[in-house]
C-alpha cells in the first residue's frame, strides 16, 4: 500500500504545481523537501516484488550469494498466493478500501 499512496500523493503535488503555476505561485523549498521525503518513505516501507527478482537476478549474474533473496522472494510469493487464493475463493469480504478506512 506504501506504493500506491506515494503514487497518489506525487499525482497530487504534480496536480498542485500545475495549479500553482497556472496561478503564478510557487513552493517553499521546505515543502518540496516535505513531499520528497515522505514518498521516499513510503517507498521503502516494502520492496516491490518485481524489483526483488530484478535484485536475484542481478545477483545471480554476478555469482554473488543469492539465499537471503530467496527466502524473501519466497515469502513474498508465499503471501500473495495466499492473498490471491482467499479473494479468488471469496473468503475474503472487505474490500481494499473498506480495510484503510478501518485503520
Amino acid at each position: 500500500r506504501g506504493w500506491q499512496q506515494a503514487r497518489q500523493n506525487l499525482r497530487d503535488f504534480a496536480d498542485l504545481m500545475m495549479q500553482r503555476e497556472t496561478e503564478k505561485q510557487g513552493f517553499t523549498l521546505s515543502y518540496i523537501k516535505t513531499v520528497t521525503w515522505q514518498a521516499e518513505r513510503l517507498l521503502n516501507q516494502e520492496t516491490p516484488l518485481e524489483s526483488l527478482l530484478t535484485q536475484y537476478q542481478d545477483a545471480r549474474a554476478q555469482g554473488r550469494n543469492t539465499e537471503a533473496l530467496e527466502k524473501q522472494i519466497n515469502e513474498r510469493l508465499d503471501g500473495v498466493l495466499s492473498r490471491w487464493l482467499l479473494l479468488k475463493n471469496n473468503v475474503v469480504t472487505t474490500t481494499a478500501t473498506e480495510t484503510e478506512a478501518g485503520k
